[in-house]
C-alpha cells in the first residue's frame, strides 16, 4: 500500500510540473511586458518615474515567446 501511495504522489508531482514551470515562465516575462510602451495608445508619461526608466518602446521576440509559450504549456497541461 505504501508503494502505491508513493507512486501516486510521484505521478501527481510529474503531472503538475509542466503547469508550474510554464506559469512561472509566463509570470516572469509579464513583469517586463506590463511596463512596455510599444502600442500607439500607451503613454510613457502615465508611468511613475521609476518605471519610465524601465519602460522600453520595443518588446523582444524572445520575451513574447516566453510569455506565449509559458501560457500555452500551462493551459495544455491543465487540459490533460
Amino acid at each position: 500500500m505504501a508503494r502505491l501511495i508513493i507512486f501516486i504522489a510521484m505521478v501527481w508531482l510529474t503531472a503538475h510540473l509542466p503547469f508550474l514551470l510554464g506559469f512561472s515562465l509566463a509570470g516572469a516575462s509579464l513583469s517586463k511586458l506590463v511596463v512596455a510602451h510599444d502600442c500607439s495608445g500607451a503613454d510613457v508619461e502615465n508611468l511613475t518615474e521609476m518605471y519610465m526608466a524601465k519602460s522600453s518602446d520595443t518588446i523582444e521576440i524572445g520575451l513574447r515567446w516566453f510569455y506565449c509559450g509559458g501560457l500555452g504549456v500551462a493551459v495544455m497541461s491543465m487540459g490533460e
